[in-house]
């Protein structure tokens, strides 16, 4: 069938009158600016950090709404307490870099530093998302997460008394650099599924025997569920420890010159499969203290190994 061709002004009619009814784009909301310390986030949006603040007196940035992003944008907040303070993180003594608020879900903190604080980052939010940070020098430790469905990746943690803390169902630690702690790397103190993947965890712990203290690379504490792999574990006092996870998987991992056991798992751990994991140079390479056999050790490379161990 033939169309008949419009006519010039009838077409033109037409354009305008389309170019009328669709519906202008919506401006961007602009990021909003920080530039001091104490500041509390309390809108969802995005805010960007456009210049170091710190040494502050309390709490860096509080975040308290949900689907809040920060991005530090390269830049510092800093406090004031000594990563080696006596009496660090007691009740009376708190000061956080970055606090995200039990109400605050989805926050996302990415691309900056954290430093001198009580803790790094504290998120008690579900679904937080650290990513690309730089968590040092923050005396009872560095990255607290306790909100579930939450993560940190690609951040480098250092100095103070751990390096990320989980305490919540379904955490993700993902791709990290974890080192000089004076207790743990990463330590999973309670819920169940983390995910703890691709980290490297050094110098974690007391460096010798005769040197008091304890601590590891990684710690499944308790939970259930949890997968640990590929991970590198060196120069820990220990590398990995079970203590009282079940059904977990601990899965080609590098657990090397750590100085007691390169993985250990004691007395609670039970039905965990340890499969294809290396362990040199370590006082023994792996060690299991449960009850024989309630784990499962399968295709792994150890040159010393102790207890119930396939």
């Amino acid at each position: 069938m033939r169309r008949s061709p419009c006519i010039l002004a009838s077409c033109t009619g037409l354009l305008a009158l389309a170019a009328v009814a669709r519906p202008a784009a919506a401006d961007p909301i602009p990021a909003v600016e920080i530039f001091r310390c104490g500041e509390t986030l309390d809108l969802p949006g995005t805010y960007v950090l456009i210049q170091d603040i710190g040494p502050c007196e309390r709490d860096g940035i509080v975040i308290a709404a949900p689907d809040v992003r920060l991005e530090l944008a390269g830049h510092t907040i800093s406090g004031r307490v000594a990563v080696d303070a006596p009496g660090c993180g007691s009740a009376d003594d708190q000061q956080l870099g970055v606090s995200i608020l039990e109400a605050a879900s989805n926050a996302r903190v990415s691309g900056g530093a954290v430093s001198g604080f009580t803790t790094g980052v504290l998120s008690n939010g579900p679904a937080s998302r650290l990513t690309a940070l730089r968590l040092h020098d923050n005396c009872a430790g560095n990255a607290i997460l306790q909100g579930d469905g939450s993560s940190i990746s690609r951040s480098d943690l250092r100095n103070g008394q751990g390096g990320v803390y989980v305490c919540a169902d379904d955490v993700a630690v993902v791709a990290n650099q974890a080192s000089g702690h004076r207790e743990h790397g990463i330590f999973v103190a309670c819920g169940d599924r983390s995910r703890i993947e691709q980290n490297i965890a050094d110098r974690n712990g007391p460096a010798t025997l005769s040197t008091p203290g304890f601590g590891a690379g990684i710690e499944a504490n308790a939970g259930r569920g949890h997968v640990i792999q590929e991970n590198a574990l060196l120069d820990n006092f220990f590398g990995i420890i079970l203590f009282r996870a079940v059904e977990s998987v601990v899965r080609q991992n590098d657990a090397d010159g750590n100085v007691v056991a390169g993985i250990l798992a004691v007395i609670d751990a039970r039905d965990n499969s340890i499969v294809e994991n290396t362990a040199r140079g370590n006082l023994v390479d792996a060690l299991d203290e449960s009850d024989c056999p309630v784990n499962r050790w399968t295709d792994n490379d150890f040159g010393t190994e102790s207890g119930c161990i396939d």
